[in-house]
């Protein structure tokens, strides 16, 4: 049950990016990291490009940052590896060529420290079994 916030900074952009940005985030997370699709979370956020600063400047182009939580032990550093490169070229191709510096950051949540419909992954799993 992985949450993913993206959010970015890109002028004259449609609407409708912001639907494929989620459904392209939910793909990779089912993908490369095998997660449900039903139960993955995409919040989306879209800042004012002139709000967005690298090196106490603003930035000139498409920026984006990503945080992805995930529970911990979940996935291998393969996959940890292979979801950070194509998460960012998935940006790149739905914004534009982005302006850098550009993060995605992975978050392993404990399953005792992570809820999902008021009960944590650790409880739900061993409640599965």
């Amino acid at each position: 049950m992985p949450y993913v916030q993206v959010r970015f900074a890109a002028p004259d952009l449609l609407p409708a990016t912001e639907r494929v940005i989620a459904e392209q985030a939910t793909n990779l997370m089912a993908e490369v990291m095998g997660k449900r699709a039903e139960v993955t979370v995409i919040e989306i956020v879209r800042c004012d490009p002139a709000r967005w600063f690298a090196a106490g400047r603003p930035v000139a182009g498409p920026a984006a940052y990503a945080d992805i939580k995930i529970t911990r032990g979940t996935n291998t550093e393969a996959q940890k590896a292979a979801l950070l490169a194509d998460f960012y070229t998935m940006l790149g191709r739905a914004l534009g060529p982005l302006a850098a510096p550009n993060y995605v950051v992975i978050h392993e949540v404990a399953g005792t420290d992570w809820g999902y419909d008021g009960l944590p992954q650790a409880g739900r799993k061993r409640s599965a079994l």
